[in-house]
C-alpha cells in the first residue's frame, strides 16, 4: 500500500497522476469505515449536511484513545501491527504527517517483535517513503530504502517493492536518476508491464535526455495499458505526438 496525496510537480507529469497513484496505493472508502471501527469510536449517526470529507475524519482524541491502547499492550504485536498499519493508511489520505509518524511507531514496535513479518516491513517503508515526500526529506527516503531492501534482500523479485526503491531516488532532492532508472529497469526485468514502473523509467531516462531509450518503453506503456492518464503528458515529455 502505500500511498501519499502530496502537491508534487514533476515535469509534464499531470498533478492527478501522482495524486492518484499515491491515492490507490493509500486506502480506500472501505479501509476508512474499516479502520473507524477498528478505533472503536464510530459515530452512532451522521448529523444531515455532513459532507464525505467530514465523514471520514476521525478526531484526534479518537486516534490517540487507541494509540494509549497500543501503549497499554506493547507486547501484543499483532495489535501494533494492525493498528499501525490502519493510522499509516489513514493518515497518507489525509496527508497528516503526525499520524503517519505515530503508524512509524507502533509498526517498529511490531517489526522488533516480528522481524520476519514481510507487512510490518513494507508498511514501514511505506511510511517512511510518505514522510519524505511530504516533507521533501532526504532523511526520510533513506529510512525508507533500509526498509525495501530487506524485502528485496530475501524477495529480489518483488517488482512493486523495487520500483518504489527506484521512486525514493526519483523523487529525492536533487533526484538521483541513475539509480532511480536503474531500479525501474530492475523491476521491469520481472514484470515488463509494471504500470508504475514503465511510467517512471520513461520520466527518469527523459531527465537525462535520453528520450530515445525513453520512448521505447513509452510504447510498452501504450500497448499494455492504453487507457493509462499519463499517455499523453509523458508522449510530450519526450517529444512524441499521442496517437489518436
Amino acid at each position: 500500500m502505500g500511498k501519499h496525496a502530496i502537491l508534487l510537480i514533476i515535469a509534464g507529469v499531470a498533478l492527478g497522476f501522482i495524486m492518484g497513484f499515491l491515492i490507490a496505493n493509500s486506502v480506500n472508502r472501505t479501509e476508512i469505515n474499516g479502520l473507524r471501527a477498528q478505533l472503536d469510536a464510530a459515530r452512532s449517526a451522521v448529523r444531515s449536511g455532513t459532507d464525505d470529507e467530514n465523514r471520514e475524519t476521525l478526531s484526534a482524541d479518537e486516534i490517540k484513545s487507541k494509540i494509549d491502547e497500543a501503549d497499554q499492550n506493547p507486547n501484543n504485536a499483532g495489535y501494533q501491527k494492525n493498528l499501525g498499519l490502519a493510522l499509516y493508511r489513514y493518515g497518507a489520505f489525509k496527508n497528516d504527517p503526525d499520524v503517519i509518524s505515530q503508524s512509524i511507531r507502533l509498526l517498529e514496535r511490531a517489526s522488533n517483535l516480528t522481524p520476519s513479518d514481510k507487512d510490518v516491513t513494507i508498511g514501514l517503508g511505506n511510511a517512511w517513503f510518505d514522510i519524505g515526500y511530504i516533507k521533501k526529506d532526504n532523511n526520510a527516503f533513506d529510512k525508507s530504502r533500509e526498509f525495501y531492501s530487506r524485502i528485496l534482500a530475501s524477495d529480489a523479485n518483488n517488482a512493486d517493492v523495487r520500483t518504489d526503491l527506484g521512486m525514493t531516488y526519483f523523487l529525492q532532492e536533487p533526484p538521483d536518476n541513475t539509480k532511480a532508472t536503474a531500479e525501474f529497469k530492475r523491476a521491469l526485468t520481472v514484470d515488463s508491464k509494471n504500470e508504475k514502473a514503465l511510467e517512471f523509467v520513461v520520466q527518469s531516462l527523459s531527465r537525462q535526455g535520453n528520450n530515445s531509450e525513453a520512448a521505447k518503453y513509452l510504447e510498452t506503456l501504450r500497448q499494455s495499458h492504453p487507457q493509462n492518464e499519463s499517455l499523453v503528458s509523458l508522449s510530450a515529455q519526450v517529444g512524441q505526438n499521442q496517437p489518436q
